[in-house]
């Protein structure tokens, strides 16, 4: 009887081997083909790499994603549907991750001066990424960075900006309320606390 158990790679094994191999480019050739697109088959290879755990080949390809969407080619719709796959996609991932990924976003789409609609709604989502990673350094800076680019350059708010500046006041009272609760669950242990010691 033939062993089967050592005769087949495991279906996560080949593609790991496709990719760290020189057969990776051939894969991305095949993909390209397949989806017609570059930016198609780079979005297939994040999740691929995603999937596979492995963060590097997955920042490498969407590094690779995000110089194929600033090309004048694309349109806003597939930009901002590609970013939102991958920041969909990334969502599970470790915090850590998660921010290298929408740190190289924001710095991306920051130099291209026709995607500031997109910058912003990448930023909030970052935000709110944030707010339930429980990282509120971080999100004191990314809410700012919010708010000022929502301000005329006397650091009033722009009314013409009354959207983005309804999103980012959205953000901040989530931000405010989560810091009010701690700070009431804080005095509620303090006075338990309190009460336990004069009891006891």
């Amino acid at each position: 009887m033939v062993n089967k158990r050592n005769t087949y790679l495991s279906f996560d094994q080949l593609i790991k081997y496709c990719l760290i191999s020189p057969v990776g480019d051939i894969l991305l050739r095949l993909l390209v083909s397949m989806c017609g697109r570059r930016f198609k088959a780079l979005e297939h290879l994040v999740a691929i790499h995603c999937r596979l755990k492995d963060p590097d080949g997955m920042l490498q390809r969407y590094t690779e994603l995000l110089t194929c969407i600033s090309t004048p080619a694309m349109t806003r719709n597939e930009r901002a549907s590609a970013i939102t796959a991958v920041l969909r996609l990334i969502a599970g991932e470790s915090p850590e991750i998660v921010s290298k990924v929408y740190e190289i976003t924001r710095s991306t789409l920051q130099a291209d001066t026709s995607s500031k609609r997109l910058w912003f709604s990448t930023l909030m989502h970052f935000g709110e990424a944030l707010l339930r990673n429980q990282d509120y350094g971080q999100l004191a800076h990314v809410v700012r960075e919010l708010h000022s680019s929502c301000q005329l350059s006397d650091g009033s708010d722009n009314s013409t900006k009354g959207t983005y500046l309804l999103e980012v006041y959205a953000l901040e009272i989530q931000v405010k309320n989560l810091h009010y609760w701690l700070i009431f669950v804080w005095y509620c242990c303090l006075i338990l606390l309190l009460l336990g010691s004069v009891v006891g």
